[in-house]
């Protein structure tokens, strides 16, 4: 019995995996899914190696030990403990997530991955080849919807190293991103003439976005209102840059409107909240592991002052020189590989002038990408942390870049 349910979760990801191929109806895309299984399966394993054999501690390891007392519960009892609202009462004094709602939550759906398989390699691996599933067909959306973007969507999504280790394993990034995908999905859909999205997509998107608030209330905060907003404009035939301005307006309204919905959101709040996450975070970090901005106070000159410095720190650092070990060095690279094609991207299009020509939804994408960044940064300074927690906006920079390249080389 101990291995039968094992062996039953491994024969239904690969059934998951059969099924999507199967449905695939060009030769290429089935050759890409594949090859994407076999890269987030190998991510999968590593960050289980990374965690619990190179680093030996982390959320990952407390989310198994969590899982593993979940578990242990009768089937009745296991399914009224994970629908219950906070954490049973009859494991709670021996559970390590029992008071944040938050991590309550995340551990419940650890241990839903973690029923059947017993061990974290296939519960990782539940976590990464359900992502791969959701980022694939919203790859999928893309490519129909923008063709100039397919290539830019393979490199973001699919090889871009932070997000295919992050979206592997066993922590929030793995859901949440996959969470929003769900949500971007239809309303990429709506860009397709001739298709419609069932409402077997829209519930998708709808439970995306519960999952994206009660895992990630401040990204879906700033995500979900400007996602509504983009469907919304696929309705309405202005000029892109009239979208772009009344769109803008209304954003700001919203954000307002939504900032009622969260304690930790009120106006009044956010900055205190946000300066006493970074003193916290400070206090607990080495000062090379960490960005410092001194003089940090709940105001907002003191923010402005110290925003443009947390938006290049939550794009691109840490830089080359500020690694403390391999993995670390690692993320340095790809920081520093994406910071010089960001300027060449810049200084090509500054120099063949080629600023009026960049559509008006990318101006919108900016703008969220440094609204997702400086706040991020300022409110998570630690590198390491704050690596898995840009996964939120990182990989649309990529697509940006990489469609910026692309269309340098078209024009010259």
């Amino acid at each position: 019995m101990n291995l039968l349910l094992p062996i039953l979760n491994a024969g239904l990801l690969l059934f998951l995996i059969w099924l999507v191929w199967q449905r695939l109806p060009y030769a290429h895309d089935k050759k890409l899914w594949l090859s994407y299984v076999v890269l987030k399966s190998f991510a999968a394993c590593a960050f289980v190696w990374v965690y619990a054999h190179y680093y030996g501690t982390g959320d990952m390891l407390n989310y198994i030990r969590d899982a593993t007392l979940y578990r242990t519960m009768g089937l009745s009892d296991f399914v009224a403990g994970i629908f219950s609202s906070g954490a049973p009462a009859t494991i709670i004094d021996q559970l390590v997530y029992d008071f944040d709602p938050r991590a309550i939550l995340m551990a419940k759906v650890v241990a839903l991955a973690h029923f059947l398989p017993g061990n974290m390699w296939l519960t990782s691996l539940n976590f990464s080849l359900i992502g791969a599933l959701v980022a694939f067909r919203f790859y999928m959306v893309i490519k129909r919807a923008f063709p100039v973007l397919a290539i830019p969507a393979i490199g973001a999504l699919m090889l871009f190293p932070s997000l295919v280790f992050w979206t592997s394993g066993i922590c929030k990034e793995a859901v949440s991103f996959p969470a929003m995908l769900l949500v971007l999905t239809p309303l990429m859909r709506l860009k397709i003439g001739g298709e419609k999205n069932s409402w077997r997509d829209w519930t998708l998107a709808a439970i995306g976005a519960v999952i994206l608030w009660l895992l990630k209330y401040y990204v879906a905060a700033i995500v979900l209102p400007a996602s509504l907003l983009y469907g919304l404009s696929t309705l309405v035939d202005w000029s892109p840059y009239r979208k772009l301005a009344l769109g803008t307006v209304a954003y700001i309204i919203l954000l307002l409107l939504v900032s009622q919905l969260h304690p930790n959101l009120y106006l009044h709040r956010t900055m205190e909240v946000m300066v006493d996450n970074y003193e916290l975070t400070i206090s607990q970090t080495q000062p090379e592991k960490s960005e410092h901005y001194e003089g940090l106070t709940p105001d907002l000159p003191s923010f402005i002052y110290h925003f443009p410095k947390a938006v290049f720190t939550g794009l691109f650092r840490p830089l080359l020189g500020q690694q403390w070990d391999w993995p670390s060095f690692m993320v340095v690279a790809q920081n520093s590989i994406l910071l010089l094609f960001v300027l060449v991207v810049l200084i090509g299009v500054t120099l063949k002038k080629h600023w009026k020509s960049v559509p008006a939804g990318v101006w919108g994408l900016v703008g969220l990408i440094i609204l997702l960044s400086g706040l991020i940064a300022i409110t998570t300074p630690n590198f390491g942390t704050l690596d898995r927690y840009r996964v939120a906006y990182q990989p649309f920079v990529v697509i940006l870049v990489i469609a910026g390249l692309q269309r340098l080389k078209t024009r010259s």
